[in-house]
């Protein structure tokens, strides 16, 4: 049978496959191009990710294998054991000395003695020959801790190691500090057993993933990235080295969320393709509609002619063939009119007749058809719903139950069709005939929640809509009702419930907990303090009576070391009192005020001309800049940063001090500049971390915590701090109050 039957519709056939086949394969070779590009993207950042994580990593182990190196070339090291009290910046929950053969007492630092069992065997540390300079033991179970923990030896001499043992801790933090947006990483030994992972309980059974193929190639040292299935879901993965112990480091997510945007990309290519499709298709039907125009006149006059009409028009179509074929139409029309007039007079009557009957049946045939084609596609709308759809007469009994009616509750068309609803609750059963009563009463019924039976007898929620089927004459004859299931939404509400209670339970808990913290962290603040001060102020007393007392019997060397003992205490003492101060910006409710930052910047200022007189400092302050913070805190922030300024400026002869404020993507930034030593940007990380300094001691002075303290202000009142700069053309820091500023 020809599909194609009309020249119209090849015409429109072809327009179409002239404009889909080109897209079709052009979308097709872009889309596997960018989704390889994007599995090379995802593998390049989780790789970077897992480098910086695995470097890390390595790092903190070879500082706690440096500090324990350290002991082991230390005189302090007895035939027994380390001095309890010997204490290391790794926090060893073990540090013993050892013989060779095993025999020798170990204790650990609180006299516990501390078998080997985890070097046992180990020919790198115990067997014969010269031991290794230094070796790392299996991932174990502290005894100390009850934590995952490794432990080093490091060989003093041919017969004695020291070993320590130090938590695996600081590896989970690592961990836990990239989990996020369902990625996450994970740490594994060199037997393939899990050191470090976001879910504790694998790590507590010591999951052994070395059948996984993303770690059993980082074994056979192929490091890159892989696609692997874990726990039933299908993930990518990179995976390196720790090259300290020889672990494996790997950054995993979900196959499904690292290729989410590929996702937009095919609802893209969709949304084009249709596009192009209804362009096509508008464009063919627009240029046939002018092709074809002379043929549909052609077609008319043929139709009139048929009619008896044979007093034609010629009509000029633009087309040669076309206009040739209607003149000579037309001729053929006069000639027929010529021979046929007299039979036409002798049979109008007839004619008419004949034609009225004609069109009359035109007419019914034509409403046969167009009333079959909309019961047909209404019946197609009702079988391809996903939503239940059920018809029911003015007596209850069911008359259409469609195939997602059938899914839903169970029985098959057969079994309810003629018959009374069987979806009623038996302690509902006056409901039915309420809901029939109001949908005939008011017309319609929108989004009522039911609860109907399964023939299951299983009891489940729905959403009613429905509406009254009336007749011609607008009397009612039955109604239409589509069930839309909700039970999975009804039983997910109860579980939201349930959850939010649990939440607010667990942060009420953390919040007594995080306030007792503070509590005994304030405490042990001062009790740190009053406990340090005293030996310090003992040290500088002496020191300084020692140097009135005997300086004219010491030589000079010995009196400039009284004074640098001096110096050091002064620089002790000031350490304490900012640690005490960066303690305090931590606790406390902040209480927020409109402050004239203007104002204060010129109160500093005039401070700090005033204690160096000597000093040539030009300062540019911007008049009327404003800010709504807490007074105390916002003056603590902006001692420091102008502190520093005139601090980083000292050795310029002409000096520049500016402070103001400037939008950036509509928010107040403030900022503080100089023109003074500046800095490095390699190393900006480093700002606000305490102790961090950028500049010897010997060249400015400082504790390196007053940049730690700026950022904890400006992070309590929800804002942000940067510092940009370069060496030798001064710094600017810049910090925000996000909902405070006032320009």
């Amino acid at each position: 049978m020809k599909l194609v039957k009309t020249l119209k519709q090849a015409l429109v056939i072809n327009s179409l496959f002239v404009a889909l086949l080109p897209m079709l394969g052009v979308g097709f070779v872009s889309y596997k191009l960018f989704e390889r590009d994007f599995l090379e993207d995802v593998g390049s950042e989780n790789m970077a990710l897992a480098k910086i994580l695995a470097r890390e990593a390595s790092d903190y182990l070879s500082l706690f294998r440096e500090q324990v190196t350290a002991i082991a070339r230390t005189d302090r090291c007895s035939d027994t054991a380390v001095s309890p009290g010997y204490s290391v910046a790794g926090k060893p929950d073990v540090l013993c000395l050892a013989r060779r053969d095993g025999t020798s007492p170990l204790f650990d630092k609180m006299g516990e003695r501390f078998g080997l069992a985890h070097f046992a065997g180990d020919n790198e540390l115990f067997g014969k020959g010269r031991p290794a300079p230094h070796h790392w033991s299996d991932v174990f179970v502290s005894v100390t801790t009850g934590l995952p923990a490794v432990s080093l030896a490091v060989s003093v001499d041919d017969d004695r190691s020291v070993v320590g043992s130090v938590g695996l801790q600081r590896l989970d933090s690592m961990v836990m500090r990239v989990t996020k947006d369902q990625r996450y990483a994970y740490i594994v030994d060199r037997q393939g057993r899990l050191v470090s992972h976001p879910d504790a309980t694998l790590v507590r059974k010591r999951y052994d993933g070395s059948n996984l193929s993303v770690i059993k190639n980082g074994l056979m040292g192929k490091y890159g990235t892989y696609r692997y299935t874990f726990q039933g879901t299908d993930r990518i993965a990179s995976i390196t080295v720790i090259p300290e112990t020889g672990w494996l480091l790997a950054v995993a997510q979900p196959v499904e969320q690292a290729f989410a945007p590929l996702r937009k990309v095919k609802v893209a290519f969709a949304v084009g393709l249709g596009a192009t499709v209804l362009l096509a298709l508008i464009s063919a039907l627009w240029s046939l509609k002018h092709l074809l125009r002379p043929l549909d006149t052609l077609g008319r006059n043929a139709q009139l002619i048929t009619a008896g009409d044979y007093g034609l028009k010629t009509q000029t179509s633009g087309f040669e063939e076309l206009d040739l074929l209607a003149d000579r139409f037309i001729l053929m029309a006069e000639a027929v009119d010529q021979r046929e007039e007299e039979l036409k007079h002798r049979n109008e009557e007839l004619t008419m007749t004949e034609e009225e009957l004609r069109q009359q049946m035109d007419e019914s045939m034509r409403g046969h058809d167009e009333l079959c084609k909309a019961h047909l596609a209404l019946q197609t709308v009702v079988d391809a719903s996903p939503v239940a759809i059920s018809c029911l007469g003015l007596d209850g009994t069911v008359v259409l139950w469609n195939p997602a009616a059938e899914k839903t509750f169970g029985w098959q068309a057969a079994e309810v069709l003629g018959k009374l609803s069987p979806l009623i609750l038996p302690e509902k059963q006056d409901e039915s005939p309420q809901v029939l009563q109001e949908v005939l009463r008011d017309g319609v019924v929108v989004d009522r929640e039911i609860q109907r039976v399964r023939k299951s007898g299983e009891t489940i929620d729905l959403r009613l809509s429905g509406t009254a089927l009336r007749g011609g004459d607008g009397v009612p004859y039955g109604i239409l009702a589509l069930y839309d299931d909700i039970t999975e939404r009804k039983r997910a509400e109860e579980e939201i419930l349930i959850l939010n209670a649990e939440l607010e339970q667990r942060v009420a808990a953390r919040t007594v907990q995080l306030e007792a913290a503070n509590r005994e962290l304030e405490s042990f603040c001062y009790a740190v303090s009053h406990d340090l001060r005293a030996p310090l102020r003992h040290i500088d007393g002496f020191s300084h009576a020692l140097i009135e007392d005997c300086g004219a019997l010491l030589p000079a060397e010995g009196r400039d070391d009284l004074e640098r003992v001096r110096r050091a205490t002064a620089r002790m003492a000031q350490l304490i009192d900012d640690l005490l101060e960066l303690s305090r910006m931590s606790r406390g409710e902040i209480q927020l005020e409109t402050v004239d930052l203007s104002g204060m910047v010129r109160e500093i200022l005039g401070e700090l001309a005033n204690g160096y007189p000597d000093r040539s400092v030009e300062a540019v302050i911007a008049e009327g800049v404003q800010a709504n913070a807490d007074p105390r805190l916002i003056r603590v922030v902006m001692d420091n940063l102008l502190g520093n300024a005139w601090k980083y400026t000292s050795h310029h002869q002409f000096a520049r001090i500016e402070f103001g404020t400037e939008k950036r993507n509509g928010v107040t930034v403030y900022y503080v500049r100089d023109d003074g030593a500046g800095f490095d940007m390699a190393y900006a990380e480093k700002l606000f971390g305490p102790f961090q300094r950028l500049h010897s001691v010997d060249e400015f002075e400082g504790t390196g915590v007053g940049l730690a303290t700026v950022q904890r202000i400006i992070h309590r009142h929800g804002g942000s701090v940067w510092g940009e700069g370069a060496l030798g053309a001064g710094a600017t820091f810049s910090f925000t109050l996000p909902g405070f500023g006032i320009a």
